[in-house]
Protein backbone atom coordinates (compact mmCIF):
# COMPACT_ATOMS: atom_id res chain seq x y z
CA UNK A 1 0.00 0.00 0.00
CA UNK A 2 1.27 3.47 -0.90
CA UNK A 3 2.36 5.52 2.08
CA UNK A 4 0.13 8.53 2.71
CA UNK A 5 0.09 11.69 4.77
CA UNK A 6 -2.98 13.59 5.87
CA UNK A 7 -2.65 17.35 6.23
CA UNK A 8 -5.31 18.78 8.55
CA UNK A 9 -5.24 22.46 7.73
CA UNK A 10 -5.11 24.95 10.55
CA UNK A 11 -7.58 27.71 11.27
CA UNK A 12 -6.79 30.99 12.99
CA UNK A 13 -7.96 30.60 16.58
CA UNK A 14 -9.79 33.95 16.42
CA UNK A 15 -11.83 32.93 13.38
CA UNK A 16 -15.58 33.36 13.81
CA UNK A 17 -17.15 30.05 14.78
CA UNK A 18 -13.77 28.35 15.21
CA UNK A 19 -15.06 25.22 16.93
CA UNK A 20 -17.95 24.85 14.49
CA UNK A 21 -15.53 24.99 11.56
CA UNK A 22 -12.95 22.55 12.88
CA UNK A 23 -15.36 20.19 14.66
CA UNK A 24 -18.77 20.59 13.03
CA UNK A 25 -21.94 19.03 14.40
CA UNK A 26 -21.41 15.29 14.37
CA UNK A 27 -24.91 14.59 15.65
CA UNK A 28 -26.21 16.20 12.43
CA UNK A 29 -23.60 14.44 10.26
CA UNK A 30 -21.73 17.71 9.69
CA UNK A 31 -18.02 16.96 9.92
CA UNK A 32 -15.46 19.64 10.59
CA UNK A 33 -11.86 19.39 9.44
CA UNK A 34 -10.69 17.52 12.55
CA UNK A 35 -13.13 14.59 12.37
CA UNK A 36 -12.78 14.49 8.59
CA UNK A 37 -9.01 14.33 8.84
CA UNK A 38 -8.83 11.87 11.71
CA UNK A 39 -11.31 9.50 10.04
CA UNK A 40 -9.39 9.67 6.75
CA UNK A 41 -6.11 9.02 8.56
CA UNK A 42 -7.49 6.02 10.45
CA UNK A 43 -9.27 4.59 7.42
CA UNK A 44 -6.09 4.59 5.32
CA UNK A 45 -3.74 3.98 8.27
CA UNK A 46 -1.57 6.85 7.07
CA UNK A 47 2.08 7.24 7.99
CA UNK A 48 1.78 10.90 8.94
CA UNK A 49 -0.91 13.22 10.33
CA UNK A 50 0.31 16.76 9.81
CA UNK A 51 -1.45 19.41 11.90
CA UNK A 52 -1.23 23.07 10.85
CA UNK A 53 -0.17 25.65 11.75
CA UNK A 54 1.68 28.34 13.70
CA UNK A 55 -0.22 31.33 12.34
CA UNK A 56 -2.06 32.04 15.60
CA UNK A 57 -2.00 31.05 19.24
CA UNK A 58 -4.22 30.67 22.27
CA UNK A 59 -3.06 30.49 25.89
CA UNK A 60 0.53 30.14 24.74
CA UNK A 61 -0.20 27.26 22.37
CA UNK A 62 0.04 27.46 18.61
CA UNK A 63 -2.90 26.78 16.34
CA UNK A 64 -1.71 23.27 15.48
CA UNK A 65 -1.41 22.38 19.15
CA UNK A 66 -4.89 23.75 19.88
CA UNK A 67 -6.29 21.69 16.99
CA UNK A 68 -4.60 18.53 18.24
CA UNK A 69 -5.85 19.06 21.79
CA UNK A 70 -9.37 19.57 20.44
CA UNK A 71 -9.09 16.16 18.81
CA UNK A 72 -8.00 14.54 22.05
CA UNK A 73 -10.81 16.20 24.00
CA UNK A 74 -13.32 14.60 21.64
CA UNK A 75 -11.54 11.28 21.23
CA UNK A 76 -14.65 9.30 22.17
CA UNK A 77 -16.70 10.83 19.36
CA UNK A 78 -13.84 10.42 16.90
CA UNK A 79 -13.36 6.79 17.89
CA UNK A 80 -17.05 6.14 17.18
CA UNK A 81 -16.62 7.60 13.68
CA UNK A 82 -13.59 5.38 13.11
CA UNK A 83 -15.23 2.28 14.59
CA UNK A 84 -12.42 1.73 17.05
CA UNK A 85 -11.69 2.29 20.73
CA UNK A 86 -10.67 5.67 22.17
CA UNK A 87 -7.48 4.09 23.49
CA UNK A 88 -6.44 2.70 20.11
CA UNK A 89 -7.27 5.91 18.27
CA UNK A 90 -5.39 8.05 20.81
CA UNK A 91 -2.33 5.82 20.48
CA UNK A 92 -2.56 6.08 16.68
CA UNK A 93 -2.75 9.90 16.81
CA UNK A 94 0.15 10.13 19.23
CA UNK A 95 2.33 7.90 17.06
CA UNK A 96 1.56 9.52 13.69
CA UNK A 97 1.01 13.22 14.48
CA UNK A 98 3.35 16.14 13.79
CA UNK A 99 2.28 19.63 14.82
CA UNK A 100 3.61 22.40 12.58
CA UNK A 101 4.08 25.49 14.76
CA UNK A 102 6.17 27.46 12.25
CA UNK A 103 4.03 27.94 9.13
CA UNK A 104 2.24 31.29 8.92
CA UNK A 105 -0.09 30.67 5.98
CA UNK A 106 -1.59 27.93 3.82
CA UNK A 107 1.29 27.90 1.32
CA UNK A 108 3.93 27.49 4.04
CA UNK A 109 1.82 24.84 5.76
CA UNK A 110 1.67 22.74 2.60
CA UNK A 111 5.35 23.27 1.85
CA UNK A 112 6.32 22.13 5.34
CA UNK A 113 4.17 19.01 4.94
CA UNK A 114 5.67 18.25 1.51
CA UNK A 115 9.19 18.68 2.89
CA UNK A 116 8.55 16.24 5.73
CA UNK A 117 6.96 13.76 3.33
CA UNK A 118 10.03 13.90 1.09
CA UNK A 119 12.25 13.25 4.10
CA UNK A 120 10.13 10.29 5.21
CA UNK A 121 9.55 8.81 1.76
CA UNK A 122 5.80 9.47 1.73
CA UNK A 123 4.65 10.09 -1.87
CA UNK A 124 0.95 10.90 -1.41
CA UNK A 125 -0.77 13.71 0.49
CA UNK A 126 -4.45 14.12 1.34
CA UNK A 127 -5.43 17.72 2.10
CA UNK A 128 -8.13 18.19 4.72
CA UNK A 129 -9.27 21.82 4.52
CA UNK A 130 -12.54 23.21 5.77
CA UNK A 131 -14.76 23.56 2.69
CA UNK A 132 -14.33 27.33 2.36
CA UNK A 133 -10.56 26.88 2.27
CA UNK A 134 -10.56 24.05 -0.28
CA UNK A 135 -10.11 26.26 -3.39
CA UNK A 136 -7.04 28.01 -2.04
CA UNK A 137 -5.59 24.83 -0.52
CA UNK A 138 -5.77 23.03 -3.86
CA UNK A 139 -4.33 26.05 -5.69
CA UNK A 140 -1.39 26.30 -3.29
CA UNK A 141 -0.65 22.57 -3.40
CA UNK A 142 -0.82 22.38 -7.19
CA UNK A 143 1.25 25.54 -7.49
CA UNK A 144 4.07 23.90 -5.56
CA UNK A 145 3.77 20.54 -7.32
CA UNK A 146 3.54 21.95 -10.84
CA UNK A 147 5.86 24.93 -10.60
CA UNK A 148 8.59 23.91 -8.15
CA UNK A 149 10.68 20.97 -9.35
CA UNK A 150 11.49 20.02 -5.76
CA UNK A 151 7.86 18.94 -5.28
CA UNK A 152 7.24 17.48 -8.75
CA UNK A 153 6.77 13.98 -7.32
CA UNK A 154 3.48 15.09 -5.75
CA UNK A 155 1.91 16.26 -9.03
CA UNK A 156 -0.39 13.26 -9.40
CA UNK A 157 -0.53 12.34 -5.73
CA UNK A 158 -2.54 15.15 -4.16
CA UNK A 159 -6.15 14.67 -3.15
CA UNK A 160 -8.69 16.58 -1.07
CA UNK A 161 -11.26 15.49 1.48
CA UNK A 162 -12.75 18.80 2.63
CA UNK A 163 -14.90 19.22 5.70
CA UNK A 164 -18.61 19.96 5.51
CA UNK A 165 -18.07 23.31 7.22
CA UNK A 166 -17.82 26.82 5.79
CA UNK A 167 -16.96 30.28 7.10
CA UNK A 168 -19.62 31.39 9.57
CA UNK A 169 -22.67 32.78 7.81
CA UNK A 170 -21.42 32.02 4.29
CA UNK A 171 -21.95 29.47 1.54
CA UNK A 172 -19.65 28.16 -1.16
CA UNK A 173 -21.23 30.60 -3.61
CA UNK A 174 -19.59 33.42 -1.62
CA UNK A 175 -16.14 32.17 -2.67
CA UNK A 176 -15.07 34.15 -5.75
CA UNK A 177 -12.36 32.92 -8.11
CA UNK A 178 -10.64 35.12 -10.70
CA UNK A 179 -9.01 33.01 -13.43
CA UNK A 180 -6.65 34.32 -16.13
CA UNK A 181 -8.28 34.80 -19.56
CA UNK A 182 -8.33 31.52 -21.46
CA UNK A 183 -11.42 31.46 -23.70
CA UNK A 184 -11.09 32.50 -27.32
CA UNK A 185 -14.81 33.31 -27.62
CA UNK A 186 -14.65 36.13 -25.04
CA UNK A 187 -12.91 39.50 -24.83
CA UNK A 188 -9.62 39.03 -23.03
CA UNK A 189 -9.68 40.81 -19.68
CA UNK A 190 -6.94 40.14 -17.16
CA UNK A 191 -9.16 40.96 -14.20
CA UNK A 192 -7.21 38.48 -12.10
CA UNK A 193 -4.26 40.91 -12.06
CA UNK A 194 -6.39 43.68 -10.56
CA UNK A 195 -8.04 41.23 -8.18
CA UNK A 196 -4.63 40.15 -6.89
CA UNK A 197 -3.50 43.77 -6.52
CA UNK A 198 -6.70 44.64 -4.66
CA UNK A 199 -6.31 41.70 -2.30
CA UNK A 200 -2.67 42.59 -1.62
CA UNK A 201 -3.64 46.17 -0.72
CA UNK A 202 -6.51 45.05 1.52
CA UNK A 203 -4.29 42.55 3.32
CA UNK A 204 -1.59 45.18 3.86
CA UNK A 205 -4.14 47.64 5.28
CA UNK A 206 -5.69 44.92 7.42
CA UNK A 207 -2.34 43.86 8.91
CA UNK A 208 -1.65 47.53 9.68
CA UNK A 209 -5.01 47.85 11.44
CA UNK A 210 -6.06 50.58 9.02
CA UNK A 211 -9.85 50.19 9.12
CA UNK A 212 -10.39 53.66 7.63
CA UNK A 213 -8.13 52.84 4.69
CA UNK A 214 -10.04 49.65 3.96
CA UNK A 215 -13.38 51.43 4.23
CA UNK A 216 -12.27 54.15 1.78
CA UNK A 217 -10.80 51.65 -0.67
CA UNK A 218 -13.98 49.57 -0.73
CA UNK A 219 -16.17 52.68 -1.00
CA UNK A 220 -14.15 53.92 -3.99
CA UNK A 221 -14.22 50.47 -5.56
CA UNK A 222 -17.99 50.20 -5.13
CA UNK A 223 -18.50 53.68 -6.57
CA UNK A 224 -16.43 52.78 -9.63
CA UNK A 225 -18.43 49.60 -10.20
CA UNK A 226 -21.71 51.47 -9.81
CA UNK A 227 -20.59 53.93 -12.50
Amino acid sequence: MTKKAVLIHGLHVEANGWDSLVWGDLAQNVWGSIPRGVEAAWRDQVELIFWGSGASSRDGKKEAEVMYERALSGIGELAALCDTSPEDLKAFLEARSVKDVDAKDTAAEIRDCFDLCLTRGIPSVVLIPYASQAPIASRRALGLALEDEKYASFRHHISLEPSDTRYAGTSMSDIVIFAPPHRGDRVSNPSHVLARKTLDVIQRLSKAGDADGIEKLLADWNSLLDR
